[in-house]
């Protein structure tokens, strides 16, 4: 009766630019079309904040402009383009950073660290939504009849360093160069984590507009 679509890689890793491409955005749309033949009739993908790069206050008719070298984010803003074209009647979720018991392994690795990077003030601002809450707009999308793309987050904006303190009060700052040697080279000699660009994200603001999501 109803497909919810949750299935994509977030990091990269060792995986090829092609191999990802195919997993994220072929086998989605495979997915999707797949699900047209067998006339699903409610259809939710979610997708990601990600697909506007960066921003404040932002909503859902904001352009969709993914960091250039975020690999996820570009692949989600494509399927949505391509969704909105042969499949209007998709509801696309767009969560910030999602966080609770089931978080992306890397939020929480990060969050573990007594450190974050040093950037001028003011701080870049971001947002974060409990996965139950995520959960909740799944059922309320299949229990109505709505369409179209729903920015979820919660009210609270915070930068990563007041996050980062919050949890370790001598959390100290490193500097953003040296952040992205560590990721670099973790990700190339290890196949741990994603492509540098995705750190980019740290050091914008990214922030959502959620009152049709409240509507």
């Amino acid at each position: 009766e109803a497909l919810i679509h949750l299935g994509f890689r977030v990091l990269r890793g060792r995986m090829s630019v092609r191999a990802m491409w195919r997993n994220n955005v072929e086998s989605s749309q495979a997915l999707f079309e797949a699900a047209q033949r067998q006339d699903i009739q409610r259809m939710v993908h979610v997708s990601s904040a990600a697909v506007y790069g960066n921003g404040e206050n932002l909503p859902e008719s904001a352009k969709l402009a993914p960091i250039p070298d975020f690999q996820y984010g570009n692949h989600k803003a494509i399927l949505e383009q391509w969704l909105a074209q042969h499949h209007p009647r998709v509801v696309c979720l767009r969560p910030h950073a999602i966080l609770g018991q089931h978080a992306q392994p890397l939020l929480r690795f990060l969050l573990r660290q007594p450190c974050y990077l040093r950037q001028p003030d003011p701080q870049p601002l971001l947002q974060c939504v409990d996965e139950r809450d995520v959960v909740e707009a799944i059922r309320l999308c299949l229990n109505n009849d709505v369409q179209g793309a729903f920015n979820l987050a919660g009210p609270e904006t915070f930068s990563f360093r007041t996050l980062v303190r919050s949890r370790h009060s001598g959390a100290v700052g490193i500097a953003p160069w040296l952040g992205r040697v560590v990721l670099q080279s973790a990700w190339r000699l290890g196949g741990v984590g994603g492509e540098p660009g995705w750190m980019e994200g740290l050091a914008q603001s990214l922030t959502l507009d959620c009152r049709r999501a409240h509507g």
